[in-house]
């Protein structure tokens, strides 16, 4: 078992702590198109016996789950993906959750320890507005709330069309 954590932010006390803790691997956010900040950020992880092991988060994929993009997301998930088997960054962790990203009510409830946890209440989310709004598209809220089950089904089978061979060429697990 690998223990993964990811760090916001990502410094050098949090990165000791996390080594000191067992944490072997991190979870790094989408870079962007340039590569250079994630190659500095796995050299800072790897001073401390870490290495950046998954890309998560804020990926350019909003406009492909709508079934709405002119193939730039597609072409810059399959640089992402190119760019993470030049680095030997083999898990790219995406959702197809169209409209929205992970989705909590509450982010402080409390558990044991005097930990903070988070809670999900189906009412209170009903009351939620969407929130991967979009700027670059002032549809996207009109857009997801119409997408039909089976049309979300549909964009999923088409990207996974495009990039798994490119992900199975680069050893990157989309996951």
């Amino acid at each position: 078992m690998q223990l993964a954590t990811v760090l916001t932010p990502i410094t050098d006390q949090a990165l000791e702590w996390s080594a000191q803790c067992g944490v072997t691997d991190l979870v790094h956010r989408y870079p962007g198109k340039d590569i250079h900040p994630l190659r500095a950020a796995i050299d800072h992880a790897g001073q401390y016996g870490l290495r950046i092991s998954v890309i998560e988060g804020y990926l350019p994929i909003e406009n492909i789950k709508l079934g709405v993009d002119d193939g730039r997301e597609l072409e810059a998930m399959k640089t992402l993906i190119r760019q993470m088997g030049d680095l030997g960054i083999g898990i790219l962790c995406y959702n197809f959750m169209a409209g929205t990203d992970w989705t909590r009510t509450r982010l402080d409830v409390p558990a044991r320890g005097n930990a903070r946890v988070t809670e999900f209440r189906k009412a209170d989310a009903e009351q939620a507005v969407l929130l991967g709004y979009h700027p670059t598209n002032p549809n996207h809220e009109t857009i997801a709330r119409k997408l039909s089950p089976d049309a979300l089904w549909q964009h999923l089978q088409r990207t996974l069309d495009e990039l798994l061979p490119i992900a199975e060429a680069c050893s990157v697990t989309l996951a």
